[in-house]
């Protein structure tokens, strides 16, 4: 929720050794652009950043 500028959802990345699945939520397509730019320098391929508000995130999720 709210994952921009994505500090902590990269640090949760690096903690998970890149294994499992990370789901990242951002209202903003800008933050969400800012989000993967930084998943992508720091080559982490567990995580999916995604615009959506993350109150309506429990409706959606299993489309990811």
């Amino acid at each position: 929720m709210c994952a921009a500028p994505g500090g902590k959802v990269t640090h949760i990345c690096h903690l998970m050794k890149n294994q499992g699945t990370v789901i990242a939520f951002d209202k903003s397509e800008s933050k969400v652009k800012q989000i993967e730019e930084l998943l992508k320098q720091q080559n982490i391929t567990i995580c999916k950043a995604v615009k959506m508000n993350a109150t309506h995130a429990k409706k959606r999720i299993f489309k990811f």
